[in-house]
């Protein structure tokens, strides 16, 4: 093996180690370590504050973000651990709910609430799903035959469109293209995304939804794959 060789090899076993020593800089930011003791009272504060100044921040009244406190925070509950505090469950529902309101980026969500990006990232997956597993059943469920039945009826009252289950209507919602996806994701409109699809009622509330389907398929493709009937 020439010198040259030996040194190439050298510089790569060099290059590799470095990589693999290489540590996080913190565990947690020093912006955030005050954070860890005092978020319970920013939380606190932010809850009993004005009402309107809360339902304008989050979207959402405090009483109906008292209530699905007490539906969701079991599920999504962290204990203490002797490396970190966990972040309190008002705190997990509110980043969530300020997410969902405005679209923030995870940068800015976690500058305000004054936590990692990561961290905040890893919330709003966990509690947007612990919310859909809780509330689904009782605030969307599959729909019956005699609900069919009643929508088709208050559409005729209301509107004069008889033996009308419902109206259908879907949003483009532009992502970046994930990796080794192709073109699966990519619509007729010229761009990457995912689709969000809802059937409502005669008076505007949501029937059934789908949520996520690919970008390239049509409105009638993602219709084909919804659950209509209980059963």
């Amino acid at each position: 093996m020439s010198s040259d060789e030996d040194d190439v090899i050298l510089l790569w076993w060099w290059a590799r180690q470095k990589k693999i020593s290489k540590k996080r800089r913190y565990w947690v930011h020093p912006i955030n370590v005050s954070n860890i003791c005092s978020s319970t009272s920013v939380v606190a504060n932010e809850l009993h504050s004005d009402p309107d100044k809360f339902k304008t921040f989050y979207r959402m009244s405090k009483s109906n973000f008292d209530n699905l406190v007490h539906i969701v925070g079991p599920k999504i509950f962290k204990k203490d651990t002797n490396f970190r505090i966990a972040v309190p469950v008002e705190e997990r529902i509110l980043i969530t709910l300020r997410f969902l309101a405005t679209g923030c980026n995870f940068r800015a969500l976690a500058q305000h609430f004054m936590r990692g990006e990561t961290t905040v990232g890893k919330i709003i997956a966990e509690t947007t799903e612990a919310i859909w597993e809780c509330l689904q059943p009782t605030y969307l469920p599959v729909p019956s035959l005699e609900l069919w039945k009643n929508i088709a009826a208050r559409y005729n009252l209301l509107w004069q469109l008889p033996h009308c289950l419902g109206s259908i209507n879907g949003k483009h919602i532009r992502i970046k293209k994930f990796n080794n996806t192709g073109s699966r994701n990519f619509n007729y409109k010229g761009f990457f995304s995912i689709q969000l699809l809802a059937c409502a009622d005669a008076d505007g509330c949501f029937i059934t939804v789908d949520i996520g389907d690919l970008g390239r398929n049509s409105d009638g493709g993602v219709i084909d794959y919804l659950v209509w009937v209980d059963g």
